[in-house]
């Protein structure tokens, strides 16, 4: 697939999974460097803004959303699973899922930056695409 703008490749998918998410409540450091967070990466290669949506999977409870997010055209844009406050904000210490979904194709990235007392970890993954 192409972008008739530019003629360069669109990529990705207009869903995607990610199964593993978890905010730790303490955090260790300087706020907002340092407190620990989940954050989604999206690259939008497309001519046009990208209207995102995400709902959010829970182990004990019914779903949350959605959220709404925009990532602007040919552009990349990390946001803070932390500043995902409406319909609710996403508790922490709570084990949680989320399906992505856009009105064209983007590429998803996930990751966790925990600031513990004694370490640091810094996860980066692919999301899941669907079909």
């Amino acid at each position: 697939m192409t972008n008739s703008n530019s003629h360069e490749p669109i990529a990705g998918y207009m869903r995607w999974v990610i199964p593993g998410g978890y905010i730790p409540l303490e955090s260790h450091g300087p706020e907002p460097a340092c407190t620990s967070r989940d954050e989604l990466i999206i690259l939008n290669t497309h001519a046009e803004e990208a209207q995102v949506s995400l709902h959010v999977y829970y182990a004990d409870r019914d779903p949350v959303g959605p959220y709404h997010i925009s990532v602007p055209a040919q552009r990349i844009q990390c946001f803070r699973c932390n500043d995902l406050i409406d319909p609710e904000a996403i508790p922490l210490e709570t084990l949680y899922a989320l399906v992505v979904s856009a009105d064209r194709p983007i590429t998803v990235q996930f990751k966790q930056r925990y600031f513990g007392t004694h370490h640091q970890a810094n996860h980066t993954l692919t999301a899941y695409p669907v079909s």
